[in-house]
This record gives structure tokens, sequence and C-alpha cells, in this order.
């Protein structure tokens, strides 16, 4: 009786397991032309190889940066900043933007920093000068002298192929500009002399007009 009993149950839990799987077997909808592409392909799959296509794009494309460089009031010089390989040796110090570094030539690359390039200035003061002779009295004179602030470069160029026995410096651009006179002219002054032979004298003296930043012969 109780054998007959587990046969009955086995019979049972067979045939509820059986009626399960047809029921799911018959409700699958088949594949017919009509459905949609994206049913039969891995979406996430391919939004993650075009993202790692882009990237490797990004990575590999050669960037330029543009900048403007600004040295004084309605002048400004645009240029291109390229970046450098990283095959080349080129240091930069930690902590530098290289978008704020100046490219200058090939032979010097990194010059300095943007925000070191102050304008440079020069002002053309008024002076009361004096004019003395031994035995003269004194004249005056309103002159003008030049007072200012100017650049200077000394930029280091690559070295050339030179003989070993050659210790002399390698090249260098060398440029100065000195707060002078940018024109002027030259008067006479007429000094009295009491009591001399000739009773005067005269003297030759350079009147300022105005000065600026000119460049000066650098050796």
């Amino acid at each position: 009786m109780e054998n007959l009993t587990k046969s009955y149950i086995w019979l049972v839990a067979a045939a509820l397991l059986a009626a399960s799987v047809s029921a799911g077997v018959g409700s699958k909808r088949p594949f017919t032309p009509t459905d949609s592409i994206l049913d039969i392909i891995d979406t996430e799959q391919v939004e993650k190889m075009i993202a790692a296509r882009r990237r490797n794009e990004e990575a590999t494309a050669s960037s330029a940066y543009v900048q403007r460089n600004e040295l004084g009031e309605g002048s400004s010089e645009t240029m291109v900043v390229s970046v450098p390989d990283q095959d080349e040796s080129t240091e930069i110090p930690p902590g530098v933007d290289f978008r704020k570094i100046l490219k200058s030539s090939r032979n010097a690359l990194f010059v300095t920093k943007k925000e070191y390039l102050k304008e440079d200035w020069c002002k053309t003061e008024s002076l009361v000068q004096k004019i003395r002779e031994p035995g003269c009295l004194p004249a005056t004179v309103i002159n003008k002298f030049c007072y200012g602030q100017c650049n200077s470069f000394y930029i280091p160029k690559g070295p050339r192929r030179r003989d070993s026995n050659d210790e002399r410096p390698p090249p260098a651009f060398k440029s100065c500009s000195f707060c002078k006179p940018k024109k002027f002219s030259w008067i006479t002054v007429t000094l009295r002399c009491p009591g001399q032979n000739p009773p005067f004298k005269r003297k030759r003296l350079q009147k300022i007009k105005q000065c600026k930043c000119l460049p000066v012969g650098v050796n």
C-alpha cells in the first residue's frame, strides 16, 4: 500500500512538470521578419565598443592649442602652440600648464611662461637742467630725461655639430632694449661770462623730445 502511494505521488509530480514545460513552449513567440533588430543585438556591448573606439581616437589624435600673447594695450599676437611628441625629452616644470608656455622657434622650444613677459615702459619726464661753466653765469634750460624698464632676452639655441675640442659655448639669441631718446635735437646755449674775453661761451646740448625702449647692440 505504501509503495502504491509513493508511485502515485511521483506520477502526479511528473504530470505537473510536463504541463508546465508545455505551457512555456507554447507561450514563446516564434521569430518573424517583422521583429526589431534590437531584439537580436546586444546594445550594451555595442555601446561599450563605440566608447572604446572614441577613446582611442581621442588619445591618438594630435591636438593644438591657440592662445593670445598680449604684451600691451591694443597689441596682441595669436600663435598656435602644438603639443610636443612623447618621444621628445623636453622637460616641463611640474605644475606648469603647457598652454601658457610660449613657443619661439625650432631651436628654442620653451621660452618662459606667459605671465613673465611684462610690458616694458619708458617715460619722458621734464627736467630743469642748469648749464655751468667756470667764470660764466649758469643758464637754465628746460629739458627732458628718459626713465623706464625695458625687456632683455638671452635664449640658448640647440647645440650644433662641432669639434670635440671646441669649448666655446653654443650660440644664443640675445636681445636687450634700453630706455633712451627716440626723438631729440641739438641746441646751442650761450653763457654770459663777465670779465672774460670773449664775454660769452657757447655750449652744445642735446634736447630730448621723446623716449622709447629701443634695442641696443649686444656682444
